[in-house]
């Protein structure tokens, strides 16, 4: 099998050698999908027409081989699976090939099934129509455009993560060499044949990556359709589906979410508010909501989604539980903590009940929740229920298990926001070290481990190591990643971040400048990571001193905030509290003051008195009194602040020590010199 594919295989393997891949993990890969042929086949023994169609029908044959290697495909990442896919159609069909004549091949009475199928394939697949039909002959026509999939709905109900797919060989040089519009001549526009071609077509264009050419041939299609068939015509609305599909992919979600709406009000008119390609249609458009930073207006969709498959598959099927999960998510990323918080915990209960406790998806329900009690300044809950992840996981899969990796590589985020930084750093240069054997030192989650390393070498204060870690990693994600993936927006955008703090404020503008344009191209002007590199930028120049540059942003992403993400959410807040900052250092005392007197009563109500973020208002609300001259106010604030993170965050948190510092500085600027001193020394 390997001999056969090797010409394939050495093209596949120079391509993920140059982008850093491990020759182990290809191996690994090979092994995965020889066992998923061998499956396959096995499964369709009892079912001689299935068996037929698979061998005819190459990529039929290959969709029964993706589901069975679906757990396996888990392990290995977007980038990866876009060159390893192309592998996958060629062991199919060699495996098809080479089976009946392999020692290994038990399945003796399939084997003369497959024998004999084998042969009428080869005779269909090396016969040339051309030379007896003529190239726009029928029988010629057909058989191209059977060579590509069908045309179904690209989207399926519970897409989260998504891959182009793969399209053979000779699929890709039909696209770039014969005539689009052969079969509309031959059979005429309006001819339903005609119009699945150009679908199977525009579904070869996308499969391929090739983007662009798969929007324009589905947007002239959907109009076709439309026009010929009817609006609500099951092409029709499959047309729509994968055109908004194949935007979601391109990035370009403002489109995508434009085509899932109309495409729900499709549905909902052609079936039924309740039919379970109207609630698909709901899902996907929720999805493509989040992904656009949209979370409230997810949250209703979902929320229907969920009664919908309550009410179809019961409360506790997997799919069921896999989208109140999902809601768990967004409740999070929204910023309602406590009824994520519930919700999670509901899920976790139910998860175990149907799927174990071993589960992955139970795991990663405890995981996720973890997350969220680290939001919500939960730091002790988090951390424990991070840790029986880490044993859960361990005991199941290994020490050595990506997922395992993962997990120790989370414990490490919530050491450091609860301020254990020595610990962070052990683990996290446990979590690189680990990664780097196992998935290779260019492998995604290993650039990953080592920027998480930069940053908390950059919120320790050794920054010369961050900033030298992050300018030699920066080569290595563009190359693995390209410069437009949101990691390495991130990347760079942390790198900005890094200069900010070591004073080199030229460089963090610039860089912020072209990260902010890069997020808006890729992203959105409204994606919330936008909104992030807006506002850091305006926070650097802040820091900068060009404060009227600052404030004026500020101003801007205020309100863009507030619309985007509603006036309670965290991040909106955080840029109120950020904008009371610059007003602050403008001299703009009266302003900063009311904001940050505002930000205070909301942090309160929405996030409680001992939020680390309530902690930050009040800290920051007592320097702005300092600033009036309202030292009597400041103290009792920052006296009130640094008890309660002592009994929060303890004694050595780095925000505990920088407010005992704060407080000294009050005592100062009031005279009380003695209990000054006393508090410099405990911070020394």
């Amino acid at each position: 099998l390997t001999n056969s594919i090797s010409a394939e295989l050495d093209a596949i393997e120079g391509q993920l050698v140059e982008s850093g891949y491990d020759r182990s993990h290809i191996d690994s890969f090979i092994d995965h999908l020889e066992e998923s042929v061998k499956q396959t086949i096995t499964l369709l023994a009892d079912d001689e027409n299935a068996l037929r169609e698979a061998i005819l029908k190459p990529e039929v044959f290959r969709y029964y081989v993706l589901v069975q290697s679906a757990s396996a495909r888990q392990n290995y990442t977007p980038s990866e699976l876009q060159y390893l896919d192309t592998l996958l159609g060629s062991v199919a069909q060699e495996y098809l090939t080479l089976a009946p004549a392999s020692p290994d091949f038990k399945h003796t009475a399939l084997e003369r099934t497959i024998t004999a199928l084998t042969q009428i394939s080869h005779q269909q697949t090396t016969k040339d129509p051309t030379h007896s039909t003529g190239e726009n002959h029928l029988d010629t026509l057909t058989e191209r455009n059977n060579l590509v999939d069908d045309d179904k709905d690209t989207d399926s109900p519970d897409t989260v993560t998504t891959q182009y797919g793969h399209v053979p060989t000779a699929v890709t040089r039909i696209l770039d060499t014969a005539d689009p519009n052969a079969l509309t001549r031959v059979l005429g526009s309006g001819n339903l044949d005609a119009l699945t071609s150009r679908h199977k077509r525009a579904k070869a264009y996308q499969a391929a990556g090739r983007l662009d050419e798969a929007m324009d041939q589905y947007r002239t299609l959907l109009t076709d359709c439309a026009r010929i068939l009817r609006k609500n015509h099951p092409k029709t609305l499959a047309t729509r589906n994968n055109l908004a599909y194949t935007y979601r992919l391109a990035g370009r979600l403002d489109e995508a979410i434009t085509e899932y709406e109309i495409l729900l009000i499709d549905y909902t008119r052609a079936y039924s508010y309740k039919h379970p390609k109207t609630s698909a249609a709901r899902n996907n458009l929720a999805y493509t909501y989040c992904l656009a930073g949209r979370f409230n207006d997810a949250i209703p969709l979902y929320e229907q989604v969920i009664k919908d498959r309550t009410c179809d598959l019961g409360e506790d099927h997997p799919r069921t539980l896999a989208i109140r999960h999902s809601l768990a998510n967004v409740y999070r990323d929204a910023g309602r903590l406590d009824e994520a918080i519930t919700l999670y915990e509901q899920v976790i209960t139910d998860s175990v009940h149907v799927l174990g406790e071993d589960h992955r998806d139970t795991l990663t329900m405890h995981e996720n929740l973890a997350h969220t009690y680290v939001k919500a300044g939960r730091f002790d809950e988090a951390i424990t229920q991070l840790k029986q992840v880490i044993t859960d996981r361990t005991r199941v899969l290994g020490g050595d298990h990506p997922d395992t990796l993962a997990s120790r590589n989370n414990l490490a985020d919530t050491y450091r926001k609860a301020g254990r930084t020595g610990e962070a750093i052990a683990l996290y240069e446990q979590v690189a070290t680990g990664r780097a054997r196992v998935l290779g030192p260019n492998y995604p989650d290993t650039l990953t481990s080592r920027h998480n390393l930069a940053n908390i070498y950059r919120s320790v204060g050794r920054l010369d190591e961050a900033i030298t870690l992050y300018e030699n990693l920066l080569p290595n994600h563009i190359r693995v990643l390209g410069a437009d993936h949101p990691d390495t927006l991130t990347f760079r955008h942390n790198l900005a971040g890094a200069y900010v703090h070591a004073s080199r404020f030229d460089e963090a503008i610039t860089l912020y400048e072209q990260v902010t344009k890069d997020c808006a191209r890729i992203l959105g002007e409204d994606h919330p990571n936008t909104l992030t590199s807006r506002n850091n930028l305006a926070g650097a120049y802040d820091a900068a001193g060009r404060l009227t540059e600052a404030i004026a942003l500020f101003e801007q992403i205020l309100p863009d905030s507030t619309r985007i993400l509603g006036e309670d959410h965290p991040n909106t807040l955080s840029s109120r509290n950020d904008l009371a900052g610059a007003y602050d250092a403008a001299g703009r005392l009266t302003e900063a003051i009311a904001l940050f007197e505002q930000v205070l009563t909301d942090r309160i109500r929405i996030l409680g008195e001992d939020h680390p973020n309530t902690l930050s208002s009040r800290n920051d609300l007592a320097g702005a009194y300092v600033s009036a001259g309202r030292l009597a106010e400041a103290i009792t604030l920052y006296e009130q602040v640094l008890t309660d993170r002592t009994r929060i965050l303890g004694e050595d948190h780095p925000d505990t020590l920088a407010s005992r510092n704060d407080l000294a500085g009050a005592y100062v600027s009031a005279g009380r010199l003695a209990e000054a001193i006393t508090l410099y020394e405990q911070v020394l």
